[in-house]
């Protein structure tokens, strides 16, 4: 394992910034920018979203990158566009999140998910913004037991990069079905 790989507090940061939800964003190529406008909703919100065409350099080591944010993520988020049921890559990608037990949330944005993931619900994404699909990901986040303390840090996460007083407010609002702070978020 190279250096790069080894899963230190520093690195994790590095690669997915300071605490909240680690959410690898599975998308083709072709559709790029809707991952990247993903990843900017899910980020307003505290989630950490690993896009790779946005994160990793030119002449960076893109295999070892992808990799290791697949090892250190919480959930996997596949944007079921166009083409991306044939790509090699996506099907590695969700059947490495399943096997590792990790959340898999799918969304419709043209096709249907398939193999190891098409047993799961998939979320419709016709018709919403990325906005409305980011708020219905943290939804479901929010209904699960073993996503509460890491909502709470992704709020406290969104708060403070919040840069409006009505984003903060509805940012509050979601404190209401947390379950209660651990110490280290009452800091």
């Amino acid at each position: 394992m190279a250096m790069q790989d080894v899963e230190t507090p520093d690195r994790v940061r590095e690669v997915w910034g300071d605490g909240g939800i680690r959410a690898f964003v599975s998308h083709v190529a072709t559709y790029k920018e809707e991952a990247a406008k993903l990843k900017e909703s899910l980020e307003e919100r505290g989630i950490a979203a690993f896009v790779a065409h946005e994160q990793i350099d030119v002449s960076q080591e893109w295999q070892g990158e992808i990799d290791f944010a697949l090892r250190t993520m919480h959930l996997l988020i596949a944007v079921c566009t166009p083409g991306f049921n044939e790509s090699a890559w996506a099907n590695q990608e969700i059947g490495f999140a399943i096997g590792s037990q990790r959340l898999p949330i799918a969304i419709r944005k043209g096709v249907d998910p398939i193999g190891l993931q098409g047993k799961y619900q998939a979320m419709s994404g016709y018709d919403k913004t990325w906005d409305e699909i980011a708020d219905e990901i943290l939804g479901v986040l929010s209904a699960r037991d073993d996503f509460q303390e890491l909502k709470v840090d992704a709020l406290i996460r969104a708060i403070r990069v919040s840069g409006s007083f009505n984003r903060s407010r509805t940012l509050l609002q979601s404190f209401q079905t947390a379950q209660g702070l651990t110490p280290r978020q009452e800091q």
